[in-house]
């Protein structure tokens, strides 16, 4: 009809009305990202371990990543996991994240902390001399057992194990040694046995693998572990997992362990959690002795409440926002 306009007038005109308000959602997105960037926190501080531990390395991998995105890690150094929940549960401690793995927040202590991610397996190791062949830990009754120090994840982790085996400190010689002081007590002889958790590469448990003098046990009960706790899984280390060449270990070992996680307090910024998800995914996708490809980081639970923003970013990738920031 001729009093309508063309087509190319009309979407004209819509173009005029519809711009303004188009502008002006572009400015709001724009201000609430600049306002969102002026709120992340800079720094953070992350709790780790042991000088001679594998989380005070990875603690500085996730210091230089996280550096690229502008925010500076600060790393306190600890005696291990116990300590780490210690500076956790004081908002005054400084520590917004810690390195720690399952089994070491009782179950009254864990209100207000939350798992961002676990990262990777830590299997229980326990390296033993002698002419016997042992295959579970109540054989450890009576002997000299290196258990950690107090405060180190290895001693929390393993009391409640050694308790339902009846292994006490009345029955057994108890002996507060850690990592390598541990094993270097163990190769002279002045302990019968050691215990450690953490992965392959951890240097107590990398040098003892390579040592002919000393002995893995294969757990036997490994089964029957997490069906007492749940924190604890049952894991296999196939024969030359280690070398093929040297045939490192000699059969299978039946292991038991647990995972290592980042937790922080409940208010931790969900920019930091994507941040540190992030960086998680470039250390710890790759497939180990124990975890497959890109099973980690993932946040199926161990022990403790599992942070929501991690989950989110997890299923569904990072936000617009973290996107963009």
């Amino acid at each position: 009809m001729r009093g309508d306009k063309p087509n190319w007038k009309r979407s004209r005109e819509t173009l005029r009305r519809v711009w303004p308000a188009a502008a002006l959602l572009v400015a709001v997105a724009l201000a609430g990202a600049w306002f969102l960037q002026g709120t992340i926190p800079r720094h953070i501080v992350l709790a780790s371990g042991l000088q001679d531990g594998l989380y005070h390395q990875y603690a500085q991998r996730y210091k230089e990543i996280l550096a690229r995105e502008g925010v500076t890690v600060e790393e306190r150094m600890t005696g291990g996991a116990e300590e780490n929940e210690q500076l956790l549960h004081d908002p005054k401690s400084g520590v917004d994240v810690a390195f720690m793995h399952g089994g070491i927040v009782r179950p009254q202590e864990r209100s207000d902390l939350t798992m961002l991610m676990t990262l990777y397996y830590e299997p229980l190791w326990v390296f033993y001399r002698g002419s016997a062949t042992l295959t579970q830990l109540d054989e450890l009754r009576a002997k000299r057992v290196a258990i950690g120090s107090p405060g180190s994840g290895i001693r929390d982790f393993v009391e409640p194990l050694l308790a339902v085996n009846d292994i006490t400190s009345s029955n057994t010689h108890l002996v507060p040694l850690v990592n390598l002081e541990a094993l270097h007590a163990l190769q002279r002889g002045e302990i019968d046995a050691a215990l450690f958790i953490g992965q392959v590469p951890f240097p107590a448990v990398w040098e003892a693998l390579h040592d002919p003098s000393l002995k893995l046990m294969s757990v036997e009960r490994a089964d029957a572990y997490p069906r007492r706790f749940t924190y604890i899984k049952k894991l296999t280390l196939p024969l030359g997992t280690v070398d093929f060449a040297l045939r490192i270990p000699a059969q299978e070992v039946k292991l038991i362990g647990t995972k290592a996680m980042l937790v922080a307090r409940d208010d931790l910024s969900p920019a930091i959690t994507n941040l540190l998800l992030d960086a998680a995914h470039e250390l710890h996708s790759q497939q180990g002795y124990f975890a497959g490809l890109d099973e980690f980081p993932n946040t199926a639970p161990v022990d403790l409440p599992v942070s929501e923003d991690a989950s989110r970013h997890l299923r569904f990738g990072p936000s617009f926002l973290h996107r963009y920031l």
